[in-house]
């Protein structure tokens, strides 16, 4: 991918260094035919204003209209001026212009190379555009390598700050709209690393409010730009903080970003302890899932995993915030509805499965405590269920069974309960299954005629129960 861009180097010079002879800051050379005198007193002063007199290089990244996205390189300048002062510096920037901000937005940490920028005010001052003022454009190669690093480093954060970077990263609008700002702690390397794997988890079409500073002075909230990205090399407290060196994001209590995800104090102590263990170490499809936008996926496996391996009761409340993260993940989904007896959800959820997770989840399931046979129970997977509580399951999982089915089942379950009698060999079991029937108040006409029918007038259906099962609903 290439892109152009026009370039703007402006610094603070002595009067010996200066081709006016006039000392202090100034326009060096820019690309005049691309750029307009507002848009190069606007860049000049977000420079001027921003540079803090530290002796370190940093970076800025910012729309400057919804048509042109800024970056700039900012570097000290070392020696004194003539009358010995120090805090001179000089500054790079690239201008992208209308056609290449949505590829701005893809590139962007490809382009934070020292490579591309003057960063020695020598090859500045010897440069040929300082004798009449104009540099042309650049043409930038760019190969997109930062994702593939950001998405490397998610391993070395913990879940339970993903989690946090995750919402934070859902609206970055919104802190700006409310003139709020991001702090983002550690060297210039690691503010950097941090935010990649910030603009990894925002969405595509936000990622062009993150404007940032990665050195950012005390009055920057002064600033033209709204910045939303303010990097410190430390900060005691701040609304929003991201710490690249610790990995770590912290959010104000109540904040409005943490509305709609997961925080420990929307559920239990015991619970959220439990779903935090979880966090630690993230899977990698819980990766996956955070990367592909699908947050449910995400922070699903851990709460799910913690109600499995821990017998907690759970309140309306609680039900209720879980039960929207259990739409993307089918385990968590079933263990909500046997936490809630919702045996609608519970039969929907094993039929929507394929014949692999079904197993997988029986498996799970088959570790929670008060856990039935009856309840993994799904007509669709008649073959599946048998074979996997082969001498485990009575007659009464297979009568809580189709009462499950005959109040909540849908057209497709009953009729697979219809054709139970070829599962059922044992005579004895086949009369409890009648008698049963009989006195319940479920309409199974052809599943009984064929329970009563005498052993001579019987389908003939040749080999054991399991082969003839392979016959009947999803392998």
């Amino acid at each position: 991918m290439q892109l152009a861009a026009a370039q703007l180097v402006s610094g603070v010079l002595t009067s010996r260094q200066s081709l006016t002879g006039q000392a202090g800051y100034q326009t060096l050379f820019c690309t005049r035919d691309l750029l307009a005198t507002d848009e190069i007193r606007i860049i000049e002063r977000q420079v001027q204003f921003s540079f803090s007199g530290e002796s370190e290089a940093k970076w800025q990244s910012y729309r400057l209209s919804s048509n042109r996205h800024v970056i700039s390189r900012i570097m000290p300048i070392a020696e004194p001026d003539e009358f010995g002062r120090r805090g001179r510096f000089f500054a790079h920037s690239l201008i992208f212009d209308a056609a290449d901000v949505g590829q701005i937005d893809e590139t962007l940490f490809d382009l934070l190379q020292d490579a591309r920028f003057f960063v020695s005010l020598d090859k500045v001052l010897a440069s040929a555009a300082m004798s009449d003022g104009h540099i042309s454009a650049v043409a930038i190669e760019c190969k997109k390598q930062w994702a593939k690093e950001a998405q490397n480093s998610l391993r070395d954060w913990s879940g339970e700050h993903l989690n946090q970077l995750y919402q934070l990263m859902r609206d970055p609008q919104q802190l700006i709209d409310q003139r709020q700002h991001v702090t983002f702690v550690g060297s210039e390397d690691e503010i950097i690393a941090a935010l990649k794997v910030a603009y990894l988890l925002a969405p595509a079409s936000e990622r062009k409010s993150c404007s940032f500073d990665t050195r950012a002075p005390a009055r920057l909230e002064q600033s033209d730009v709204a910045f939303w990205g303010h990097g410190v090399k430390a900060a005691e407290t701040a609304d929003y903080l991201i710490d690249g060196g610790r990995r770590e994001v912290r959010i104000r209590a109540a904040s409005p970003v943490l509305a709609d995800g997961f925080s420990p104090e929307k559920v239990s102590p015991a619970l959220s302890l439990a779903i935090l263990a979880g966090l630690r170490r993230p899977s990698e499809q819980m990766l996956s899932s955070l990367v592909n936008r699908r947050y449910a996926g995400f922070i699903a496996e851990p709460i799910y995993q913690a109600l499995l391996a821990n017998d907690l009761s759970l309140s309306e409340t609680e039900l209720e915030f879980l039960a929207q993260f259990g739409q993307e993940h089918a385990g968590l989904a079933l263990c909500l509805s046997l936490k809630t007896g919702n045996e609608s959800l519970r039969l929907k959820t094993l039929a929507a499965m394929d014949v692999y997770s079904y197993k997988q989840r029986l498996n799970e399931l088959g570790t929670m405590s008060g856990f039935k046979p009856w309840q993994g129970l799904s007509p669709v997977f008649m073959t599946t269920w048998l074979t996997q509580f082969h001498g485990k399951y009575s007659i009464e999982d297979i009568t809580a069974a189709i009462a499950a089915v005959a109040k909540h089942g849908d057209k497709q379950d009953r009729e697979y309960i219809e054709r139970l009698h070829e599962y059922v060999d044992d005579p004895e079991e086949r009369r409890s299954l009648s008698t049963w029937l009989k006195s319940s108040p479920y309409d199974f006409r052809r599943l009984q005629a064929e329970l009563d029918k005498p052993v001579s007038a019987r389908t003939n259906n040749h080999g054991p129960w399991w082969r003839r099962a392979l016959r009947f609903g999803r392998r």
